[in-house]
């Protein structure tokens, strides 16, 4: 038992919230302080310790352990998402670097990420891993549209499919995308903001995907949707493509760039925007401060849900803009807290519908992990350790001479 009582050591360091941990022997402990003036939840979190093992797993693992062992079914809790808020708050309290174990574990985690850079080759098994699950597990959870993105709800009533569809709206405003276009777009996902735009405004929408999956989902919705002569689907990597467009629109691709091709992507932009042409980037960002430690450990998204993405920092993205292109920063808006609404409306959908999950072939272990996987990533929005941009650059526009303006 020594390795439980070095881990709840860590937790009696616990300052904002109360974490309640029931054993299986039906006995409790406490730890923790009610959150000030009650800003945060008002009663204990419950972890439910459904087997021993966990602790030599926190203790002996990486900082991927804890989602682990959920998958494992060697913890369960009352509210998963507001746990994991708890430890979010938490994070300078609990870092079990602190007492150097584990130390291996994590350098084997760092490794396989390593191998998993974001080459032409690697970019595709790294999108098909996620992407080519199943086009049917995705519609359980996501809205008609099947847009899987951050959503930007104008009320607390607005339904997911407003939300998603609020949001498409404003990468076009955004974008001041003008009726007859030409647009790109890195990363189309299953075709929602392509067919809107050639359906609402006539745009000649170029999709770039490199998900199999998608590919044929998309090309049968944009079939139906009777714009085929507007809409092109490629399985092509984004370095390959050619032509001139008059915007070049990128929804929460970048994530899957990786920080070294970074300024190739933003390069790549610029090269295929006409003059006076704007990017519109849609992109999860990370506390600068915590990048640091992230470019030198793998989480446990990059391990399990995402292989080979880099959340970069808000700094981040404007310095590689600055250093490899002549792009202008012409806008930008925030809207994070609309993941955190989003991420818990997928999450509540995906387990309600965890049935059917489980009926197209997928395990018990595969469902607890996308219900971390969701819960995880909206303690991170909700608690500001993530963030949401919508991005808009302009590439300067040609005077009469010729020069750039």
């Amino acid at each position: 038992r020594l390795s439980m009582r070095l881990v709840f050591k860590l937790l009696e360091q616990l300052k904002d919230g109360e974490l309640k941990f029931v054993f299986p022997d039906g006995s409790s402990r406490l730890f923790g302080t009610p959150s000030p003036n009650g800003s945060q939840q008002c009663t204990p979190v419950e972890l439910t310790v459904k087997h021993y093992r966990l602790f030599p797993k926190l203790l002996f693992g990486s900082e991927v352990a804890a989602g682990e062992s959920y998958v494992d079914g060697d913890w369960t809790t009352t509210d998963l998402p507001e746990l994991l808020k708890l430890f979010a708050r938490n994070k300078k309290y609990l870092n079990l670097r602190t007492v150097k174990i584990g130390v291996l574990a994590r350098a084997v985690d760092r490794f396989l990420h390593l191998l998993r850079r974001n080459t032409k080759g690697g970019s595709k098994r790294n999108i098909s891993a996620h992407y080519d699950l199943s086009n049917e597990m995705f519609s359980l959870f996501l809205d008609n549209s099947m847009t899987y993105s951050c959503a930007i709800f104008d009320t607390e009533d607005s339904s997911l499919e407003e939300a998603q569809e609020r949001k498409l709206s404003e990468v076009l405003r955004l974008g001041g995308v003008e009726p007859g276009q030409r647009i790109l777009e890195i990363g189309c996902g299953w075709g929602s903001f392509a067919v809107k735009a050639a359906k609402e405004f006539g745009c000649h929408v170029t999709c770039l995907t490199l998900s199999e999956e998608q590919a044929e989902f998309a090309r049968e919705r944009v079939k139906a949707a009777g714009v085929e002569n507007l809409v092109d689907i490629q399985l092509t990597d984004y370095r390959d493509i050619k032509g001139q467009f008059d915007r070049v629109v990128s929804i929460e691709m970048i994530e899957a760039v990786g920080e070294e091709y970074l300024e190739e992507y933003f390069r790549v932009c610029e090269r295929l925007l006409n003059p006076g042409g704007r990017v519109i980037i849609q992109a999860i960002t990370l506390k600068h401060e915590r990048m640091e430690l992230y470019r030198r450990s793998c989480d446990w998204i990059q391990k399990h849900i995402f292989p080979g993405c880099f959340v970069p920092s808000y700094e981040i993205l404007r310095e590689k803009v600055k250093n490899a292109t002549s792009l202008v920063w012409k806008e930008e808006q925030a809207i994070g807290q609309h993941y955190a609404t989003t991420l818990s409306l997928w999450g509540k959908r995906f387990l309600a519908k965890a049935p059917a999950v489980q009926s197209l072939g997928f395990s018990d272990e595969f469902i607890r992990k996308w219900i971390y996987y969701f819960g995880y990533c909206e303690a991170g929005f909700d608690t500001g350790e993530l963030n949401t941009y919508q991005l808009v650059l302009e590439k300067p526009a040609l005077e009469k001479s010729g020069r750039v303006s």
